[in-house]
């Protein structure tokens, strides 16, 4: 079974075979959730953003949604987004964490690696 630690908690929840996208957001001052994700497969970013966690990942999905069926063969069923992608999200405290997530994120370093380069 593979899994996931959760950023915020640095638990392990499971992901239940689902494909897994890095999510590496900043919390801005006023509280807004602003970041991106990256899915190489298909070479694709997207922007997203919103007034809480929950927001910024649903917009994440609804962004991912609208992407990947312009461009045709993914790895998960685009037809059913949240049930076969799972976001592993990183949350940064500053732009210089943000700029080195991104970094590690393009070299193709998992998840598990990015977190933990960002808060050691």
């Amino acid at each position: 079974m593979s899994s996931m630690v959760d950023s915020n908690m640095n638990e392990i929840w499971p992901t239940d075979g689902k494909h897994r996208i890095t999510l590496i957001y900043l919390v801005e001052d006023d509280g807004f959730y602003g970041g991106g994700y990256y899915e190489p497969s298909v070479d694709l970013m997207g922007g997203v953003g919103g007034d809480s966690i929950a927001e910024m990942v649903n917009e994440a999905y609804a962004s991912l949604e609208r992407a990947t069926k312009a461009v045709g063969t993914v790895p998960f069923d685009i037809n059913d987004i949240k049930k076969s992608v799972k976001f592993d999200l990183v949350e940064c405290r500053d732009e210089y964490q943000m700029d080195e997530a991104h970094k590690l994120l393009y070299e193709g370093k998992s998840f598990e690696l990015i977190n933990k380069a960002v808060f050691e």
